[in-house]
């Protein structure tokens, strides 16, 4: 989706709230893969993927989503010291999706206190994803699973909860893709698929793929020029052999016509000896 609209993202000096705290390798990589993915799929729209900023809404605390998708976010720096920040305006939307890691110090309130803060301030769908092992949620959240979301009630404006399908899969209607919980080394990632469950690549994958297919037709270019060249050598082997063939056929005629002129004399003497002794 293109949003022809420019926003504005403003930044402002403004001090957080609460600390947020360093990421695990895996909680790391989760971000990455999951960022990669979505921004790979709006390639060329207008639409920011963005991690880890505090975004500002009037009246309540700051959040920072891990993974975040804002439409039309246009970025003008106000101060140095402003950067990691966004307002959220009448001017500048809010995340249309956002995408909670959780981690032994966050998950409680990526449950809780966050829930209400993207309610409130507009956001669409809202995702908090547990890739640790053993899992951080504890009691009842843990029988839910790893992941759990929720969607935005066009009428009411509140969040009501996701459901996941019978394969343990769920849709996310603004991305219009299947969040899929899959193993990497032992290790629970977040991917997307389609609707035609194809997996949405990452831009390493995308350009993976790429090289794998130059590296593809390289070879099939070198398998092509090895077998003209196979060929041309075994057209000269050809061409060798019949030359050959015709070279011993002329030898043998030759032989033959040098025989039979030998006879030719052999019979004239004979027939010139017997005149003689007449």
């Amino acid at each position: 989706m293109t949003i022809s609209i420019e926003r504005t993202l403003q930044y402002y000096d403004l001090p957080a709230d609460e600390e947020e705290l360093s990421q695990s390798i895996i909680h790391l990589f989760v971000i990455r893969t999951l960022s990669s993915s979505i921004e790979n799929m709006y390639k060329g729209q207008n639409v920011k993927i963005v991690n880890g900023i505090n975004i500002y809404y009037p009246d309540q605390a700051a959040v920072a989503p891990d993974v975040a998708v804002i439409d039309g976010m246009v970025i003008r720096h106000r101060s140095n010291k402003g950067r990691g920040s966004y307002y959220v305006t009448k001017d500048n939307p809010p995340p249309r999706v956002a995408f909670e890691i959780a981690s032994d110090e966050t998950w409680a309130r990526d449950l809780n206190q966050k829930l209400g803060r993207y309610e409130r301030m507009g956001t669409q769908e809202y995702f908090v994803f547990d890739p640790n092992n053993p899992q951080v949620w504890s009691k009842e959240w843990r029988k839910k699973g790893r992941l759990l979301g929720w969607q935005r009630n066009g009428v009411t404006g509140l969040f009501e909860p996701k459901t996941l399908a019978k394969d343990g899969r769920m849709w996310s209607q603004e991305l219009e893709s299947w969040l899929t919980i899959e193993l990497v080394d032992d290790d629970p990632y977040l991917r997307l698929y389609d609707k035609a469950n194809k997996r949405r690549m990452t831009i390493d994958e995308v350009a993976e793929q790429a090289q794998r297919q130059v590296r593809r037709v390289k070879r099939l270019v070198r398998r092509n020029q090895a077998e003209r060249e196979t060929e041309r050598q075994r057209l000269e082997v050809e061409r060798e052999v019949e030359r050959q063939r015709l070279e011993t056929a002329r030898q043998q005629a030759e032989l033959r016509a040098q025989q039979a002129e030998a006879e030719l004399a052999e019979l004239r003497r004979q027939l010139q000896a017997k005149d003689n002794a007449q």
